[in-house]
This record gives C-alpha cells, sequence and structure tokens, in this order.
C-alpha cells in the first residue's frame, strides 16, 4: 500500500514482514521489485472502499504461495503484531484463498490446462472478498504483461478470462476493470479471447 497516510503501528509491522518476504523476489518478465504487486493490488482495494482487513489481505495476497510464510505462522505472527484475533484471522483466511491449489508441485502429472480449469472452479466456490481481491490482482497482472511472450499472454490471458467469467461475487467495477486490462492487453497482443471457454 503506497499511502501517505499513516498506518497504524500493527499495520506497518505487516508491511514491513510483507516486504521482508519478498525482498529478493523480483516480478517475472519485469525488473521491479514483487512488492511493487503488492502495493499495487492493495491499492486497488483501498480505492475501491474496501475494508483495512481487505487491504492487509490483498497486500499479502502472496505469501503462501512465494514465500515460506504459513497460515499458522502468519496468523501467530499478526497476533503479536496487535491486530485483534478476528481480524488475523480474516486476513490468513483470505489469503489461503487466495493461494493456489492445483499447482504443479501439487499436481505434477495434471496437465496445466487441466491445472488451471479447477483452479478457477475452486475460486468460483470463494466467497466475494476472494474474488473482489483476485479481481485486483488479475487486472495488475494484465497491465504488466508487455515483456512476456505473446505465446503465454495467450495462455494466462484465456485462463484469467475463464476464471472471471467464474467468479462473480465481488466488487463489480473492480471486476470490470480486470476485464478492460485483460481486453486491453489482448488488443495489444492480437489475441482473440473465446467467449465460450
Amino acid at each position: 500500500m503506497t499511502t501517505k497516510t499513516k498506518l497504524p503501528d500493527h499495520r506497518i509491522r505487516f508491511r514491513v514482514l510483507v516486504e521482508k518476504a519478498f525482498q529478493n523476489i523480483v516480478r517475472e518478465g519485469e525488473p521491479v521489485p514483487y512488492m511493487t504487486h503488492c502495493d499495487a493490488v492493495a491499492d486497488m482495494i483501498k480505492e475501491h472502499g474496501e475494508d483495512e482487513v481487505m487491504q492487509d489481505t490483498a497486500l499479502g495476497h502472496d505469501l503462501f504461495e512465494d514465500t515460506e510464510w504459513t497460515f499458522d505462522t502468519l496468523l501467530l505472527r499478526l497476533k503479536e503484531f496487535g491486530y485483534e484475533a478476528i481480524h488475523a484471522t480474516r486476513i490468513c483466511h483470505g489469503i489461503q484463498h487466495l493461494t493456489d491449489v492445483y499447482t504443479r508441485k501439487n499436481y505434477p502429472n495434471w496437465p496445466r490446462k487441466g491445472r488451471k480449469e479447477r483452479e478457477a472452479i475452486r475460486l468460483a466456490k470463494c466467497g466475494a472478498p476472494t474474488h473482489t481481491i483476485k479481481y485486483a490482482d488479475i487486472a495488475h497482472n494484465c497491465s504488466t504483461l508487455s515483456n512476456h511472450s505473446p505465446e503465454f499472454v495467450g495462455i494466462y490471458l484465456k485462463e484469467k478470462a475463464n476464471a472471471l467469467i467464474k467468479m462473480e461475487k465481488g466488487n463489480q467495477y473492480l471486476r470490470q476493470e480486470a476485464w478492460d486490462a485483460l481486453l486491453t492487453t489482448a488488443t495489444e497482443f492480437n489475441i482473440d479471447i473465446p467467449w465460450g471457454l
């Protein structure tokens, strides 16, 4: 969250935790720190009027997927930072819902297309907060694909279009932003998105 507003101490400490977790990771295809993505997603959630728990969930949305942090270790640390137990639990559950389950590591014999389809179905069953943050994640990712190969971009956009079709419960303005970013990138790369996915 790149905000000039003074955050409460517990939220500053969480931000530092996220920065440290991603300090040696750069965005794939971009020579920028991974934290720029975390900030962008959290900022979109804030701009759309979501509460601080949603903003913090968005800030840490990739922690369980891309770092050593787990639900239990993060929950304990958030409570140590001074988060109310219910808020710490909401943040951890939110990050857990946003963490891919159908990964190559977990399902090494499944083809990518099958894993991504199952992931889209799993996400569709999640609630509005998960969908809202995922919309912001997709919107930001789509806006930063220019350094990737057209083949990868085509696969990625079709996977995300499939997910967006299935995820309908979140903030509809942010969902539209995700669609707009996806379609803008598809146009830039001259990629046809089949609507009958």
